[in-house]
C-alpha cells in the first residue's frame, strides 16, 4: 500500500512475497521518497535483503523491525532521516553493532543501544 503526497510516494505496507526485495525508484511516475512507519515489519515475510533507490529520503520508525533474517540493506546517501528503531531486531543491525556499538549511517546516529558512555 502506498500514499501519494504530491511530491512523492510513501510506502505504507507490503503484501508481496519476495525475500530479496528491490524497492522501485518510481511508482505511478512519482519518486518513492519514504518508507513509512512499520511498512516492512510484521508482514509475515522475513526478508533476506532489501535495496532502496536513491530517491528515498526518509525511513520511518520501525520500518524494518522484527525481520530477524534481514542481513543486507542497501541504504543510499539520499536518506537523511531515520525513525526510531527502524532496524530493530534485524541481523543487519546486529552486524552493524558488532562493527561499531554506535551505529551511524550517512552521518546520522541510528542506534546507540550498545554504546558505552565514557
Amino acid at each position: 500500500e502506498v500514499c501519494e503526497d504530491g511530491e512523492g510516494i510513501r510506502i505504507l505496507s507490503y503484501a508481496g512475497k519476495e525475500y530479496d526485495l528491490t524497492i522501485p525508484a518510481e511508482i505511478n511516475r512519482l519518486p518513492v521518497t519514504e518508507i513509512g512507519e512499520e511498512a516492512f515489519s510484521q508482514t509475515g515475510i522475513y526478508f533476506n535483503s532489501i535495496v532502496l533507490p536513491d530517491s528515498i529520503r526518509r525511513i520511518g520508525a520501525g520500518a524494518f523491525k522484527f525481520n530477524p533474517l534481514l542481513s543486507e540493506i542497501d541504504i543510499p546517501e539520499s536518506v537523511t532521516e531515520f525513525g526510531r528503531d527502524a532496524f530493530y531486531n534485524t541481523k543487519w543491525l546486529e552486524n552493524q553493532q558488532a562493527e561499531n556499538p554506535c551505529v551511524v549511517v550517512n552521518g546520522i546516529l541510528i542506534d546507540g543501544t550498545t554504546c558505552e558512555s565514557p
